[in-house]
């Protein structure tokens, strides 16, 4: 039958209109002026009166009920169709979901199915190779709709679980990000504690984390008061890598300073995960020790995940860094753990496109280079030399050489070398090896500042830490020379 067949022209208008209208319900109907795209109408979906980030195209035909009789479509459980090989490669490798919607006038009905799912289900991305069908004589090729695709009330909600996303921005190890921000060096602004817990899970989730109890942890924080936390235990199915900010390095090649990865840690099958949401201050390291012996002789567990809200670059005693607490108190343990603040959930939350498509309107983002932030105190609590106190009469030249060296240091982080090389010159030296001897030497030969100062705290609690990740048993070395 000719397509200017009045007869024609008029079924095609009734079936089309009679879709129109089922679909108007869901969203906005999209029309080309011109069939240049072998696509009839396209359907932006609203909810709630609000339009969507979704779109869904339909190719619609119709069949005759002298083509296909209701008995012989009562027999058959998939009906044949056949479309252009040119149409079909460009409907599948569409950046947006494309339906083959075929309307039987025999049943009165709609048949609908996705052509990415009609092509998987015959030939995957052989489609696209031009051998694939180099022996046809025809243009042509037939496609099979299953007669249980059936357009319904439970159909158009399905299509709300289609995503379209720009690839043509930032991408990772290749693969295209949602986003332009460098999983690298991103971190996340502190969050209230629900939406931190919700993030992790969601993060979890789509690392098919299966829980499979909670386990109490009343005394991790010895009665500390403030501090929000749970623990569980399950499977993590997929693998989940942890990448420390702290670890990266900044290289100077031929074009010009690049961030060079850290260290990575991945997390695979039985463990436990801890949810700091609130932190008021690190858990005890004698519970620690305690927690690992329970989960290791109780639940068979040697892996721990950590999640902390706060930043490694604060003060532990302040609700921030936690790594030093964790590495020096589970580096001798059956349990492996190594934390995770928010730079390093940051990491994971921009490589994990779905979880960041759900939250990327909730959650904030440090703005700049992570590390120290300006601290006028920090700056002015200068001590003098041979131990004179905050305040005493100094050296002009003395001061200025201390706060000279606090700005190299800032200017280190900033820069996000993250005190890699500072680390380097002082691990070259006889330090010795306790945590006290560690922050005398530290104290003593790079910056003269009082030793109760906030800033001076928490740099040397991350630089502490950074040092007991030598002897945590990674694969690479950590301290990297930046020239």
């Amino acid at each position: 039958m000719s397509l200017n067949d009045p007869k024609e022209l008029q079924f095609e208008r009734l079936y089309k209109k009679e879709f129109a209208s089922l679909a108007s319900k869901y969203g906005t109907e999209i029309e080309y002026d011109q069939d240049l795209a072998a696509i009839d109408i396209g359907l932006h979906l609203s909810a709630n009166d609000k339009m969507t980030n979704v779109r869904v195209w339909f190719q619609l035909k119709g069949l005759h009920s002298s083509t296909l009789t209701l008995e012989d479509f009562k027999k058959k459980d998939r009906i044949a169709y056949k479309c252009k090989i040119e149409h079909l490669r460009a409907w599948y490798i569409s950046p947006e979901p494309v339906y083959l919607v075929l309307y039987l006038e025999s049943a009165e009905i709609f048949l609908a199915e996705d052509v990415r799912v009609i092509v998987d289900r015959q030939w995957g991305d052989e489609l696209l190779q031009p051998t694939t069908f180099e022996d046809y004589t025809s243009d042509t090729v037939t496609i099979y709709v299953l007669t249980t695709a059936i357009i319904n009330q439970e159909f158009w909600p399905k299509l709300y679980a289609h995503k379209s996303m720009r690839i043509d921005g930032n991408s990772f190890r290749g693969k295209p990000l949602a986003h332009n921000r460098d999983p690298i060096t991103s971190s996340l602004k502190l969050m209230d504690p629900p939406l931190f817990e919700s993030v992790v899970q969601d993060l979890l989730q789509e690392h098919d984390y299966k829980q499979k109890g909670d386990i109490p942890i009343d005394n991790l924080f010895q009665g500390a008061s403030g501090n929000r936390a749970s623990l569980s235990y399950g499977t993590l199915n997929q693998k989940y890598e942890i990448v420390l900010q702290v670890t990266n390095s900044l290289v100077t090649g031929v074009m010009g300073d690049e961030i060079c990865e850290g260290v990575s840690e991945i997390i695979h099958g039985p463990c436990a995960v801890l949810i700091h949401s609130r932190v008021s201050s690190p858990p005890d390291a004698e519970q620690l020790k305690q927690l690992s012996r329970t989960l290791s002789k109780d639940f068979g567990i040697t892996r721990l995940m950590a999640f902390v809200n706060g930043s490694v670059f604060s003060n532990a005693a302040i609700g921030g860094s936690c790594l030093g607490v964790y590495l020096h108190a589970l580096g001798k343990t059956p349990l492996r753990c190594v934390p995770q603040h928010l730079e390093d959930i940051g990491f994971n939350l921009t490589t994990t496109t779905n979880t960041y498509l759900r939250y990327r309107d909730k959650v904030a983002w440090q703005v700049g280079d992570v590390g120290p932030k300006e601290n006028s105190d920090f700056e002015s609590k200068v001590c003098a030399k041979d131990g004179n106190q905050l305040g005493a009469e100094t050296d002009t030249s003395e001061h200025d050489k201390n706060r000279q060296n606090i700005h190299e240091i800032r200017e280190l982080f900033r820069r996000r070398v993250n005190g890699n090389k500072v680390l380097g010159c002082l691990l070259s030296r006889d330090l010795g090896s306790t945590r006290a001897q560690y922050q005398v030497a530290l104290a003593e030969n790079l910056v003269r500042v009082e030793t109760d100062s906030t800033a001076l705290d928490a740099w040397m609690e991350l630089v502490w830490a950074c040092y007991k990740l030598q002897d945590y048993q990674w694969t690479s070395p950590i301290m990297r020379t930046v020239s």
